[in-house]
């Protein structure tokens, strides 16, 4: 699987994408509609590539930017089921304190890369 096109980290196959895509009635068709454009695959694809020129520190899991394109392919389908099921569980932020310029200190907190993509990928189609 290729992350630097605008692909999914998840679905190499038409299987994989067609047992993704059946879901529970738990969603309005305007809900589903929005859960479909977020997952989508150029969608996930596109916050997959900004998250990784964004580069930036591991989350609470210490998986890197790089660790991250094999944990997607290994994971993904079920990260996405859980999502489109609502039982999604984002972990716990890192919190770690870094320098002010002016002598102070600032916590500042690092998401792990999963929630990073979500929250990219939300951000892209709810954003105008």
């Amino acid at each position: 699987m290729n992350l630097n096109s605008h692909k999914s980290p998840c679905c190499d196959s038409d299987e994989q994408r067609s047992t993704v895509n059946n879901t529970s009635n738990e969603y309005s068709q305007t809900d589903h509609d929005l859960m479909a454009r977020v997952l989508s695959n150029h969608n996930i694809g596109a916050a997959w590539q900004h998250v990784k020129r964004n580069k930036g520190a591991a989350g609470i899991d210490n998986m890197s930017i790089e660790e991250f394109n094999h944990f997607a392919k290994l994971h993904w389908l079920g990260i996405k089921q859980q999502l489109l099921n609502s039982t999604y569980q984002p972990l716990p932020v890192k919190r770690v304190m870094i320098p002010k310029p002016d002598g102070g200190e600032r916590m500042l907190g690092i998401p792990a890369v999963i929630d990073r993509v979500i929250q990219q990928a939300i951000a892209q189609v709810i954003s105008p």
